[in-house]
């Protein structure tokens, strides 16, 4: 689950990544105020995504961390504590 979760993760980075430099290339410094101002509004906009998702990332793994435990924890614990059980 956790490996899937950073495949997405480094694939969600890759895609926001992209699309800032799409939006960097775009924008103007020639044209009316509207679009300079709308070409830098853009590229503004998707660099935050960029930020705001990574943070979010940052924070849902710090949140999480001590909440995953996987099958081998289990039985290493199982094992000091002395417990035969291994419960699924």
């Amino acid at each position: 689950m956790v490996r899937a979760f950073n495949m997405i993760l480094k694939l969600l980075i890759k895609f926001l990544t992209v699309m800032t430099l799409m939006f960097f290339f775009r924008v103007r410094d020639a044209g009316s105020w509207l679009q300079i101002g709308e070409s830098i509004t853009f590229f503004f906009m998707s660099s935050l995504l960029f930020l705001f998702s990574a943070g979010m990332s940052a924070l849902g793994e710090w949140v999480m961390k001590d909440t995953v435990e996987t099958k081998f924890e289990r039985v290493v614990f199982s094992i000091c504590v002395g417990n035969k059980e291994v419960h699924d």
